[in-house]
């Protein structure tokens, strides 16, 4: 799991930002006759790739949060059992909206719902997960 998504940070914003608005949208624009059908479907490519590269990290990092949700289910590491349920979510979350993206590009009112749930679950178990650690400190892990 580490080694799929190990690229995917670096490659997902840059596509954006860097290619698209600087190198293809720059060239469409700046050609004339039948050139410019050739630089607009270059322009098109580079955005599908930016989708494709959004998408697989949403749904990985989806994957991730269900996994480690289940692992707070099973290992029963944490004590607070709803923390396992807000990771579980947050993974839904996640890929939910990474396979919108690649259905639907970056922009659909879907996206915008759980655009703003997903932070906050994130939120939520991040400071549960600081909270149970910081509540439990002293005491020795469980032994089974």
């Amino acid at each position: 799991m580490p080694f799929a998504s190990r690229g995917v940070p670096v490659c997902a914003p840059g596509g954006d930002r860097l290619r698209l608005s600087g190198a293809a949208v720059d060239a469409w624009y700046s050609a004339s006759g039948a050139n410019k059908a050739i630089r607009l479907a270059n322009a098109e490519t580079v955005r599908w790739l930016e989708w494709g590269f959004q998408s697989y990290f949403r749904v990985l990092l989806g994957l991730a949060f269900v996994l480690v949700g289940a692992a707070m289910f099973v290992g029963r590491r944490v004590a607070v059992g709803w923390l396992g349920w807000v990771a579980l979510f947050g993974g839904l979350f996640s890929a939910a909206i990474g396979m919108d993206v690649g259905y639907n590009g970056l922009a659909s009112g879907f996206q915008d719902t759980l655009g703003i749930a997903f932070p906050v679950v994130v939120l939520v178990f991040a400071v549960g997960v600081l909270v149970t650690g910081l509540r439990g400190r002293g005491d020795p892990p469980p032994r089974t």
